[in-house]
């Protein structure tokens, strides 16, 4: 189907612990896109679960036109997961499902100008299995490559360009958020951390956040180590930074007179 910005795709990723709720939603969104907007939507298992190479991503990559993408995840990395994989490049637009009360509210915050003829509905089915690995955020990322040497386990990769990628995300440690901790723009998300901005909630890059650096930390003497003697150092490398950040700290706010100090 058409409109007046050409071809009209909306994808509905369903929630992945089969909420009854969550799927009355879900079919209720599609059935609205389909028959008031004119639009091809197809339902797909939640995309961030989803390995690597399967079908379902070749499926959606290959869809032409303007991508309506609707999760339970945050809008950002909701986008960043689907332009990894190279969905959506003629117009994209993602929208976090649990911020709509009905399904009614979420097609209304979508359809604005869009055709009123038939569309059609399409579930396919992916062999989605429970994942960890990070999303990133490539208007945030400054290329500081500080993730691709904070990592030990092969995660991130770096092109010619020193463009920074998520290469192996099956090698990422399920429920660790680390190399996110430390980004200093705030350009990593795991999507299913519970609070932001890990998560990718709309929150702007902290400027302060506590523990998270304001520069790039140097972990370039991690390379070619084993990896007991690599985490020992790292672990040193965040201490003595933690240190210096203290003590800059307490230059900046010196005790008043006659307050207690830290002995």
């Amino acid at each position: 189907m058409t409109n007046q910005h050409g071809t009209l795709n909306v994808v509905v990723s369903r929630d992945r612990s089969a909420n009854a709720g969550r799927t009355t939603l879900e079919n209720a969104v599609a059935a609205l896109f389909a028959e008031r907007a004119g639009a091809t939507v197809l339902v797909v298992p939640h995309l961030y679960h989803v390995p690597e190479d399967d079908p379902v991503w070749k499926k959606l990559a290959g869809l032409t036109g303007r991508v309506v993408f609707l999760s339970w995840l945050y809008p950002r990395p909701a986008e960043w997961l689907l332009r990894r994989h190279g969905v959506g490049a003629e117009g994209l637009l993602a929208l976090h499902m649990g911020a709509y009360e009905t399904a009614e509210q979420c097609f209304e915050a979508a359809a604005a100008n869009l055709a009123a003829a038939p569309g059609t509905v399409t579930e396919l089915s992916g062999k989605p299995s429970k994942r960890w690995y990070p999303v990133l955020d490539y208007s945030r990322c400054a290329k500081c490559r500080q993730c691709l040497q904070f990592c030990l386990f092969g995660v991130y990769a770096a092109d010619e360009g020193g463009k920074v990628r998520v290469a192996k995300p099956e090698n990422c440690k399920t429920g660790c958020p680390a190399c996110a901790r430390i980004c200093p723009h705030a350009a990593i998300i795991f999507p299913k951390y519970a609070e932001g901005p890990i998560s990718g909630d709309d929150a702007p890059p902290p400027a302060a956040e506590e523990g998270r650096p304001e520069k790039p930390i140097d972990f370039s003497s991690l390379a070619g180590l084993d990896i007991h003697e690599a985490i020992r150092r790292r672990s040193t490398i965040l201490r003595a930074h933690q240190e210096r950040e203290q003590a800059k700290a307490r230059m900046k706010n010196p005790p008043e007179e006659g307050a207690p100090r830290d002995e």
